[in-house]
């Protein structure tokens, strides 16, 4: 197993259909983080993504995003065992929104 640490992505514009899949590794999988965003009235996913990382199957690990302005939102990514974890957060984000560092083991 590879020790990865995920230290800062910024933020990236990327079609939708790669923001959508996971990969389902031996040990863990591909969590993706997008941005929600609002058409006509209505949440939707595939908006900018904030990135990715494998996570242990059934672990649970804290994230930040914060923004040029400071502020932060925090929240709890749980991995299952099907690897279908997908998080989407907001809107709304601040702008230039990073994940901060955080580790894993796949």
């Amino acid at each position: 197993m590879q020790h990865i640490k995920l230290l800062a992505l910024a933020l990236a514009l990327a079609p939708s259909s790669a923001l959508a899949g996971f990969f389902d590794g031996e040990d863990g999988c591909l969590v993706e983080i997008t941005e929600k965003t609002k058409f006509l009235g209505f949440t939707t996913g595939g908006g900018k993504s904030l990135g990715n990382d494998c996570l242990p199957f059934g672990s649970q690990r804290p994230i930040s995003v914060t923004g040029t302005d400071g502020k932060t939102i925090n929240l709890n990514v749980s991995v299952s065992k099907k690897c279908k974890t997908k998080v989407e957060l907001g809107p709304p984000l601040p702008d230039n929104a990073v994940i901060s560092a955080f580790s894993a083991v796949c």
